[in-house]
């Protein structure tokens, strides 16, 4: 009898735990030609918090070719670190680069079946850009916010919108400026979460095969 209770009790306790929500926040800036960025994943009811920034995102050219250099850092007091690729390492990594290719194909097909479990909050898009022709201008404010609204639209067909998206595309008449900033709040359960990391940890062992 207690045996079976501990085990009913156990039972109770997992279904909980994959129940929990997963929330996910994230947040994007751009100035000009500045990139910021941050991600901060909570969950156990905020007794689990883990925050990663991105810095800096820039080009730069290295004497095996462009490069791509990403710095950031794990929260507000974590260790800077940096990485690249450097187009010289493409030949010499042909296989690999198919293997990786063919995991990110895996990738998103796990992700494809995850997405209709996300629910997005309080998503907000907003962009002030310009350049020194009005008409210009006003092309170019027309054009972003039909793609957004495109890309929204997309986005509301894989995951769930809990409230509207929050667009505002503003016009910098007679100056050359680019200002987009981007936020908003994912929650999944624990046990999609799971899920969906089991199944990338599988899909990465066999990326060779």
């Amino acid at each position: 009898m207690w045996l079976l209770l501990i085990v009913l009790a156990l039972l109770v306790l997992v279904f909980l735990f994959l129940c929990l929500p997963v929330e996910i926040s994230l947040a994007y800036e751009r100035v000009h030609a500045d990139d910021s960025a941050s991600i901060e994943v909570r969950t156990l009811l905020g007794l689990v918090r883990v925050r990663r920034e991105l810095t800096k995102l820039e080009a730069t050219q290295t004497e095996g070719g462009p490069a791509v250099v990403v710095h950031g850092k794990a929260g507000h007091d974590g260790p800077t670190d940096e990485g690249g690729i450097s187009t010289a390492d493409v030949p010499r990594r042909w296989d690999q680069i198919r293997e990786f290719v063919a995991f990110i194909k895996r990738a998103l097909h796990i992700a494809k079946n995850t997405s209709p479990h996300i629910h997005i909050y309080n998503l907000r898009v907003e962009a002030h850009i310009g350049v020194n022709d009005s008409v210009q201008t006003g092309m170019l404010v027309g054009t972003m916010y039909a793609a957004i609204s495109t890309l929204l639209g997309w986005l509301s067909h894989q995951c769930k919108f809990v409230d509207r998206p929050y667009i505002q595309v503003r016009p910098a008449f007679h100056q050359t400026l680019f200002h987009l900033r981007t936020q908003s709040i994912l929650r999944i359960r624990m046990g999609y979460v799971i899920s969906a990391g089991i199944r990338l940890l599988v899909a990465w062992k066999r990326r060779a095969f």
